[in-house]
């Protein structure tokens, strides 16, 4: 009879046991390394360092700033170079101020900066209030992950839109009175004389008056410095109501 050999036994490690990999294990540790690799790319791209309010601001003031410089030395375009018509959007004095005293310089200079402030002014007001413009970059744009910090852009629009509205409403307010001042500080008259209308809405200069010839009916200019006159059509007085009732 022969004799049967004892069965081996193997021993098994239990740390080896524990370790063994399995579908979920496998599932498990690729979902990790999938998300530490997102993590690291998150933290590797550099965070925006412009705010979105200050890069408004500071393009809001350059823009308005060469706005009005431009009205003071380059002039570029000019009303007088466009057409409404059967003459032309206006005449910009091209060189120096209108002759008469300071009242009357002040005038000129206001009405230049607020002319051109308003321009600027009124497509600044329209971008803070496009509800589209603060979707698109308050979204996961890549403006905004990359290029400027959009996480407050709603209450910076609200700020900006504000501080330039009262902005506007002061520079308005002087733009259409400041043709004043030479009757409050320097005994200039103030003479109103309607132009002939044109379609669309323009009104056309009236004849002008000079001092040879200071005929009634006439206009004396803007700022007449031979007959100390402030001349004024009827779209200066009408602005002078709409905008201070509506303001």
């Amino acid at each position: 009879m022969t004799k049967q050999e004892p069965p081996t036994f193997f021993a098994v490690d239990a740390e080896s046991v524990s370790t063994c990999p399995t579908t979920t294990d496998s599932t498990s540790t690729s979902n990790y390394k999938k998300k530490k690799k997102q993590h690291n790319e998150k933290l590797s791209s550099s965070p925006p360092l412009v705010t979105y309010e200050l890069f408004m601001w500071v393009t809001f003031v350059t823009v308005a700033l060469l706005a009005t410089i431009d009205r003071f030395i380059w002039n570029v375009w000019p009303r007088q170079t466009y057409s409404i018509g059967s003459g032309s959007a206006g005449n910009d004095r091209m060189e120096g101020f209108k002759p008469g005293p300071w009242s009357v310089v002040l005038y000129d200079v206001l009405a230049r900066i607020s002319g051109r402030y308003s321009i600027i002014c009124y497509n600044f007001l329209l971008l803070t209030r496009l509800e589209s413009l603060e979707n698109f970059l308050h979204g996961d744009s890549f403006i905004a992950r990359h290029v400027l910090d959009c996480s407050d852009i709603v209450n910076a629009n609200i700020r900006s839109h504000t501080i330039n509205g009262i902005g506007l409403c002061i520079l308005t307010l002087l733009h259409v009175w400041s043709i004043l001042f030479p009757c409050l500080f320097h005994g200039y008259s103030a003479k109103v004389v309607p132009g002939t209308f044109e379609w669309p809405l323009s009104e056309r200069t009236p004849k002008r008056c000079t001092e040879e010839d200071p005929m009634d009916g006439c206009w004396p200019g803007d700022a007449n410095v031979d007959l100390k006159q402030m001349g004024l059509q009827a779209d200066d007085v009408f602005r002078m109501v709409e905008m201070t009732l509506s303001l």
